[in-house]
């Protein structure tokens, strides 16, 4: 026999494995959408100019803080290379 309220855990257990692969699917898409644009440049530009932050704004819909927080966490998947140039820090591909 069920009770409720065990049945009521069990079904927000389920939606809430449903958000996290929805999210993790996101993420990824979000990821390719970044590396696509940095993938761009450098082919534009054979890797020294890199991306500035701002790049990525009109795919992330983020305050700048979550922003900057998806580029450090890709930053230590080393899925990208964050640098400082002389005004502004970018992004390229790691060598």
């Amino acid at each position: 026999m069920i009770t409720t309220q065990s049945f009521e855990f069990s079904f927000i257990g389920i939606h809430l494995q449903t958000l996290y692969l929805y999210v993790m699917e996101n993420q990824e898409e979000i990821e390719k959408q970044i590396l696509e644009i940095v993938r761009a440049q450098h082919e534009k530009d054979g890797g020294n100019n890199g991306v500035n932050f701002g790049a990525f704004d009109h795919i992330l819909n983020m305050s700048i803080e979550e922003r900057n927080e998806v580029l450090q966490r890709m930053a230590k998947e080393k899925k990208i290379f964050i640098f400082h140039s002389l005004n502004m820090r970018r992004v390229i591909l790691p060598k």
